[in-house]
């Protein structure tokens, strides 16, 4: 019989797939527009041999160690200032008054005669420490209003 009806129909899955194509191409590019992926400069640490003809003039200039913990921060020096604890107060660690205190450092390491700094500073924090404390650390130690401090963080890991 030719042209009868009632005969069974194929299912055209072609223009749903190219729907569906389309539907996820659009979906990924408006993630990818949404969401900004973030990074943070991070100085890797060198390895060296230990012998003492390896010292150069960056190894002359003093370095600073911010230490984090869930009690307080703490600034250490390698050239004779004594350590500084910024303990937690009410609204949390404070950030404002460690980046003044970097700010000092530098500058008084800047000064006419000194060794002066390295332009990495490292961030050492132990387990128990939040990590978007450590973050604010960081961001805190970049920069402040006169401009960079210590553009390059090197993180390190606390005593367990």
């Amino acid at each position: 019989m030719a042209g009868g009806g009632g005969g069974e129909g194929e299912l055209n899955l072609v223009p749903y797939l190219d729907i569906m194509i389309n539907l996820v191409m659009f979906l990924l590019a408006v993630t990818a527009n949404i969401v900004q992926l973030r990074e943070a400069p991070v100085l890797v640490p060198t390895l060296v041999s230990g012998g003492p003809s390896d010292q150069s003039d960056v190894d002359k200039k003093g370095y600073l160690t911010v230490a984090v913990s869930p009690r307080a921060i703490s600034v250490l020096t390698s050239y004779g200032v004594a350590p500084r604890e910024l303990l937690r107060g009410p609204n949390g660690l404070p950030y404002g008054e460690l980046t003044q205190l970097l700010r000092e450092y530098k500058d008084q390491a800047t000064a006419p005669g000194q060794p002066g700094l390295k332009d990495a500073l490292q961030v050492v924090a132990d387990a128990k420490t939040p990590y978007k404390e450590v973050v604010a650390t960081m961001d805190a130690a970049r920069k402040d209003a006169k401009g960079d401090l210590f553009p390059g963080i090197q993180l390190a890991l606390g005593a367990q």
